[in-house]
């Protein structure tokens, strides 16, 4: 049995009432699980809050909302085997999907951000949010946004601030987008929207929630733009890889969380190692290559570099591989494939010896989410 709670007015009980009507089941002697799935995340919070205080609630809260993607891209320490989340939110989502007969990996809704909350661009905007125009003396709204200002609380001319800003856009792009699942994106963010720092704008029929097309007009380059190029790009890729047009998925979870091996895809650290099982769990490991196979079109690599540096990542020996899109495309950067430098011969009849690829390694640029390709011979 699936009780739903739903309505898509903040501040209407949903949580209180998925809450209560979970104890009574589990009162009852049913098994009960919660699932939220609500942007702000109220019940996740609320069982953290449970078991902080050493009185955890009498049945699971599992996260499923834009939360749980933010506090990823905080990078926090505190988040418990990071990489298994990361890794299985990429694969849609198994451990809340696979386990109901008849429900494929379409069924989980993937986004960052929807009608309620920040969007996606005031997530890199503002560290608190700005309800003032509500009229509520800022007190409506969700104060737990899982945002960044990167230094500057609201628009920024640095352009030091505005790179670090987009960066994240992009990776949470990336990262909504490449996963296995229904991707959701929510209008505007794919030119830089904003509502100001509003993370609760339902009562405002005024410029803060309306879309801002003025950047059309312009015929020159341009933030909005270029991010919608970028966006639009990887939305025409996901859309010609047969990969992500399956019900299947990717992989599935043993009972102990750990991730079954599967033919649809593999996994390999930065020096090209498989991942042992303690890997997984291993907060300071932050980036990763995903290889996702098929027997009808060329493999692809999903790789992430989750440091604030470049850093070098051997891809699998078996094939040559090219880029296809990268969140660092908007600084005009991306993953190389590395190259011996050329060196001299010593004595008098002194030659360069030729510049040669090495062995299948390629500099990932620092903080981003790359596609890469398999060349098809």
């Amino acid at each position: 049995m699936i009780i739903g709670v739903i309505n898509i007015k903040g501040g209407v009980g949903k949580t209180t009432s998925s809450l209560a009507i979970a104890t009574a089941a589990q009162r009852s002697g049913l098994s009960v699980t919660v699932v939220d799935t609500d942007p702000q995340g109220s019940a996740t919070l609320w069982a953290q809050a449970a078991e902080d205080a050493d009185d955890p609630l009498p049945f699971p809260v599992v996260s499923k909302n834009q939360a749980e993607i933010r506090r990823m891209r905080e990078r926090r320490p505190d988040r418990d085997g990071e990489l298994i989340v990361i890794a299985t939110r990429l694969c849609g989502s198994a451990d809340l999907f696979a386990t109901d007969p008849g429900r494929g990996a379409t069924a989980s809704i993937n986004f960052v951000s929807c009608h309620d909350g920040f969007t996606l661009t005031d997530l890199t905007r503002y560290a608190v949010k700005h309800n003032e125009a509500n009229g509520e003396n800022n007190i409506d709204g969700s104060n737990t946004n899982h945002s960044a200002n990167f230094g500057v609380e609201g628009p920024s001319v640095d352009a030091r601030v505005e790179a670090k800003r987009e960066r994240a856009a992009m990776n949470m792009f990336g990262m909504l987008l490449l996963s296995l699942g229904t991707p959701m994106l929510l209008a505007g963010d794919e030119f830089r929207n904003t509502q100001e720092g509003n993370n609760n704008a339902y009562c405002q029929d005024n410029a803060i929630t309306w879309l801002n097309w003025d950047w059309m007009r312009k015929n020159s380059d341009s933030p909005e733009r270029r991010r919608i190029e970028a966006v639009s790009e990887l939305i025409a890729i996901r859309k010609s890889l047969e990969l992500f047009h399956h019900e299947d998925f990717f992989t599935r979870l043993t009972q102990l969380g750990l991730l079954k091996p599967s033919s649809r895809v593999q996994w390999f650290l930065p020096d090209g190692t498989t991942p042992m099982e303690g890997d997984w769990f291993d907060t300071s490991i932050r980036s990763f290559t995903m290889r996702l196979t098929s027997n009808e079109e060329v493999d692809v690599l999903i790789v992430i570099n989750g440091i604030d540096k470049a850093m070098d990542f051997r891809l699998p020996a078996d094939s040559m591989w090219k880029c296809l899109w990268s969140s660092a495309v908007t600084s005009g950067d991306e993953p190389k494939r590395k190259t011996v430098r050329a060196r001299k011969t010593a004595g008098a009849a002194a030659a360069a010896v030729p510049t040669a690829p090495e062995d299948n390694v390629w500099r990932v640029p620092a903080l981003s989410i790359s596609l890469i390709q398999q060349i098809d011979w």
